[in-house]
């Protein structure tokens, strides 16, 4: 009980009375009838009952199962008033299934419609009084369920097959194969069958076989129930397991294998990345070598820096190394900058794709699995360069005790914390940041547009207003943050997709209506399929607003009242289509006019109404004047560009290290995206300006960035090394001083030692010549040591060279021994095809021999029917003998009675051989039934029985084309006997009534 209703049961209840009047005397007369009567419980408010728990459900169940027999009884009443094609949900509900004959069948029906006089009720009974209203309107047709039509309607159909079966069985063997004829025999037997079985059912046998018919029905659904959720459970089991394994590669060929068309070129990109990550971690590999051996030169330096010269020697080679590494740390920089890019240009397109793909789809859930591992993989890769910093670097100067002589240097033991964090897309290609945060010099109309990989928005991209180098899109963030890379795209106005067609109709067409008066359809299936009306509307809407395609059609063209032929639509059609090839830059339309009036091909359909769109934009100017490439219909894109950020109020232009104005690279189509990773800035907007563009200067752009600033990895390296490298500079001319000095002290002492020397005795004079002598000589060997020296450094330089060669090398070896591997998993699975392919060729050898016994078995019953033959022949020539030894008299009356048994026997010899030329015709269609050729015994049978057609004419003619038997049956030679043949070529035929004549010829 509920508050509006004290007694109320809240449930339907239906009852079904089944009737069948059965006429003894002529069962054709029964008839069979169902009646339902059926309680329907009240429709109440869920506020007004003040049901909760358990009787609220009960109350909503009803309530919906009240409101599917509504929406039955709305498009039952549709159909009534002349609305067709209408489609009746009768299987939304289980009550208006059952109720299904009885409200649109062959039945009569009455509804009694209750209703409250209580005012607080008003509301309810309004409603109940429509609803009668509406089922008032509703037109059935109850008709006698008499067997006696149904009969009648089976027989007929069992004649119509019977006709089709005599038809049949009189074409010629030309008309059809004897094969086909029984195939088709047996297909009307069957059903005539069928139907004469069904006409003598019962109701009860029909009735029966409906509820198997049903309960087969329901266990097929239980089974494709099934089915589905092992699939589903499949699915959720695959994408568990490519969660576990983390392989992108491999959840990027699981999305290619469902026929995704969503990939585009991630495959080649993301190999392309793959490669360049192997070459990455190869070329760290190589910084760390140079960055061991010049800690190693360092240390040596160290150790023996008291001494000028070994120190000089030491940091040469220091010097020598810090190149090396230097220009290999720059390589290292430039392909993390490479890898950055491409890997942030894949990311717009790959949440592009996440956000088209339907939800809680297969192929929706693998790609944005796809998403997530894309972004692991560049953090990964981060996390990889970022760790190896610290072994790039050399951080351990002042450790060693060597900061007092490296000055400034020991400074650069502090390596910069590298946040881990990668820059993100900043939403303008999601649609994330909103269309006012963008604008632009000019076509603002257009600046939305300007969002990457976007092809849904009217203009497909934007345009400038003018082909200068002041137009510039501009991008105004909500909050500052650290840009640090950007996406551009060129623009391609026919892009066909129906969101762009119905977008630019809209745009162009705003302030004009169709012919018939109304504006634009706002449902999407119209832009989906464009109907032949709508074409044909858009069109005149088009040429009459803004003067296009002048000269093409003519006024009658654009009266569709006078389009009624499908001749005068057609040539419509194709004039518009011709005149659309011949725009310059449109690209060739794959359309036709069948295609048009089919409903086919609407991607081409689409770009047809873009290019009228475009036209009609550029001869009204649009309303914001000049439009530039805006009206062009051609592909355009932006060559080179610059990048402004916003600093307060002011915009400064991005600058190089050498201070000028960075030029970026752009794009070289309009489909391709080219993707830049920069030193990241804190900017809350930023501009770019083309300076070098294609047809027009166009653009569809993302950027990326982050909260903080996300430095590379490897970012730094290069200034510390420079820094390095000149204290190391700076102590090799502190050391060549300090050589110099010792040198001119050594001058010093030395003349000082020869004035003493001279002094005290001369007689040393020849001593202090040798002394100068060796001193020579040591000068010279310490010269020699000196080069020797710095030949070993630059054979050490050379040897960590050639070992970074051979690190690079290994890594290649062991890349195509993966590949190597890959080869061999695909041989073992061809060969495994193979062993598959063999087996299948013997069991077909195996058909073979059998056929071939079957053929064996046709050519003994083709002996044996040649035996019979040549009986045959011997008891004519024996009568024919009896004949001639009859008297004259008496073989005139005997002739007649002869000849008819001669006839006879002819016609028993044409049944055998016709029966002959059959068995052969057979088994020669089972030999061409073998695909593979026929060799050894089964080669032999099959010509031995090569079937010989049979010409039309009489016994004789057929004689003489049968086939000649050998007459040495038992080995001895018959040459002086007449065999049947021979005789039957001797006696020509006897026409009837001439016994004189044929008895001479027998003499």
């Amino acid at each position: 009980a509920t508050k509006m209703n004290q007694a109320s049961s809240r449930s339907h209840c239906l009852l079904i009375l089944k009737m069948f009047q059965k006429d003894e005397t002529d069962a054709s007369k029964n008839t069979h009838s169902t009646i339902n009567l059926v309680d329907l419980a009240g429709s109440e408010r869920a506020k007004d009952t003040g049901a909760a728990g358990d009787l609220l459900k009960e109350g909503a169940n009803i309530n919906k199962s009240l409101a599917a027999l509504g929406n039955v009884i709305n498009a039952l009443s549709s159909q009534a008033i002349g609305q067709k094609k209408t489609f009746v949900p009768y299987r939304n509900s289980k009550l208006t299934r059952v109720l299904q004959e009885s409200l649109g069948g062959n039945s009569f029906c009455t509804m009694l419609s209750n209703a409250s006089p209580a005012s607080v009720n008003v509301e309810e009974t309004l409603s109940t009084l429509t609803y009668a209203k509406r089922a008032k309107v509703i037109r059935i047709k109850a008709i006698k369920n008499e067997e006696r039509a149904q009969v009648a309607k089976l027989n007929d159909e069992v004649e119509n097959l019977r006709e089709k079966l005599q038809q049949q069985t009189a074409q010629g063997p030309d008309d059809v194969a004897a094969a086909e004829r029984r195939d088709l025999e047996d297909k009307y037997d069957r059903q005539i069958e069928e139907l004469e079985g069904f006409i003598k059912q019962t109701w009860e046998d029909k009735q029966k076989l409906s509820q198997q018919h049903e309960a087969e029905r329901g266990r097929l659904l239980d089974e494709a129930k099934k089915r589905e959720e092992q699939q589903l459970l499949q699915q959720r089991r695959r994408l568990e397991l490519l969660e576990e394994k983390g392989d992108l590669m491999a959840s990027l060929r699981e999305l290619q294998a469902l026929n995704s068309g969503l990939c585009g070129a991630w495959s080649e990109q993301l190999g392309q990345a793959h490669s360049m990550e192997q070459q990455l971690r190869s070329q760290v590999l190589a910084v760390r070598l140079y960055r061991d051996s010049t800690k190693q030169d360092l240390k040596c330096w160290w150790d023996a820096h008291e001494d000028p010269a070994v120190a000089q020697q030491h940091l040469q080679q220091v010097a020598a190394k810090l190149a090396s590494m230097k220009r290999e740390l720059d390589a290292l920089l430039s392909m993390e900058e490479r890898l950055s890019a491409l890997l942030a240009g894949v990311v717009p397109e790959v949440e592009r794709a996440a956000q088209l793909s339907k939800k809680g789809d297969e192929e929706a859930e693998v790609c944005s699995l796809v998403a997530r591992q894309l972004q692991e993989y560049r953090l990964q890769i981060h996390r990889f360069l970022v760790g190896s910093r610290a072994e790039m670097i050399i951080e351990d100067v002042a450790a060693a005790g060597w900061g007092e002589a490296l000055g400034a240097g020991a400074a650069l033991s502090q390596a910069e914390d590298i946040p881990d964090e990668l820059p993100m897309p900043l939403g303008i290609a999601s649609g994330a940041l909103e269309d006012s945060c963008i604008t632009a010099s000019s076509n603002c109309i257009a600046s939305s547009c300007g969002r990457l990989l976007q092809k849904e928005r009217p203009f497909a991209g934007w345009c400038a207003g003018k082909d200068c180098a002041g137009e510039y899109l501009e991008v105004n963030l909500p909050e500052d943050c650290f840009i640090s890379g950007v996406s551009t795209q060129g623009c391609a106005p026919l892009t066909g997709t129906w969101q762009q067609t119905r977008e630019l109709l809209r745009h162009v067409l705003k302030d004009h209506t169709l012919p018939s008066g109304d504006p634009l359809p706002s449902a999407d299936r119209v832009y989906m399929r464009p109907p032949v009306r709508f074409l044909h509307d858009v069109v005149t809407a088009l040429v009459r607003g803004f003067g296009i395609l002048s000269g093409v059609l003519s006024e009658e063209d654009l009266d569709f009242s006078r389009l009624k032929t499908k001749e005068s639509r057609l040539a419509f059609f194709e004039k518009l289509i011709r005149y659309a090839n011949s725009v310059e830059g449109a690209g060739k339309f794959d359309l036709s006019a069948v295609d048009i009036l089919k409903g086919e091909n609407t991607f081409e359909s689409g770009r047809l109404l873009q290019l009228l769109a475009l036209l009609a934009l550029g001869h009204s100017g649009g309303s914001g004047g000049n439009l530039g490439g805006l009206a062009d219909w051609r592909a355009q894109w932006t060559i080179r560009y610059t990048l402004e950020r916003r600093s307060g109020e002011a915009w400064e232009p991005l600058c190089c290290d050498s201070g000028g104005v960075r030029v970026f690279e752009g794009n070289v189509d309009a489909a391709s995206v080219a993707s830049f990773v920069f030193a990241p800035f804190s900017a809350r907007g930023l501009r770019v300006r083309p300076v070098e563009w294609h047809v027009h200067p166009a653009l569809r752009i993302e950027l990326f960035g982050s909260e903080r600033p996300a430095l590379g990895a490897c970012s730094g390296l290069g200034q510390r090394l420079e820094k390095l490298a000149a204290e190391i500079d700076r102590l090799k001319r502190k050391t060549e001083e300090q050589q110099i000095e010792g040198q001119r002290a050594a001058k010093a002492e030395k003349a000082k030692q020869q004035e003493q020397a001279t002094r005290a005795e001369l007689r040393h004079d020849e001593v202090v010549k040798k002394l100068k002598e060796v001193e020579t000589d040591l000068e010279e060997m310490r010269r020699a040591k000196s080069a020797g020296e710095e030949r070993i450094a630059a054979a050490e330089a050379g040897r960590l060279e050639m070992q970074v060669e051979r690190d690079k090398a290994k890594a290649s070896i062991e890349q195509l021994q993966s590949d190597l591997r890959r080869q061999l998993d695909a041989q073992v699975a061809s060969e495994q095809s193979v062993s598959a392919l063999r087996i299948e060729n013997e069991e077909l050898r195996n058909r073979i021999t059998d056929m071939t016994e079957q053929i064996q078995v046709l050519i003994d019953e083709r002996n044996s029917a040649q035996v019979r033959e040549e009986d045959l022949f011997d008891q004519i020539l024996a009568m024919e003998e009896c004949l001639v030894d009859t008297t004259e008299g008496y073989l005139t009356d005997k002739l007649l009675e002869m000849e008819a048994q001669v006839a006879a026997l002819m016609k028993q010899i044409d049944v055998e051989r016709m029966r002959h030329v059959e068995a052969e015709a057979r088994c020669l269609r089972q030999l061409n039934a073998c695909s593979p050729p026929l060799v050894g015994p089964a080669a032999v049978a099959a010509a031995r029985v090569s079937p010989r057609p049979l010409p039309p004419g009489g016994s004789v003619a057929m004689r003489k084309e049968t086939e000649e038997y050998s007459d040495d049956f038992d080995g001895d030679s018959d040459d002086d006997k007449v065999t049947p043949r021979q005789v039957d070529e001797s006696i020509p035929p006897t026409p009837a009534g001439s016994g004189s004549q044929a008895a001479k010829l027998l003499r």
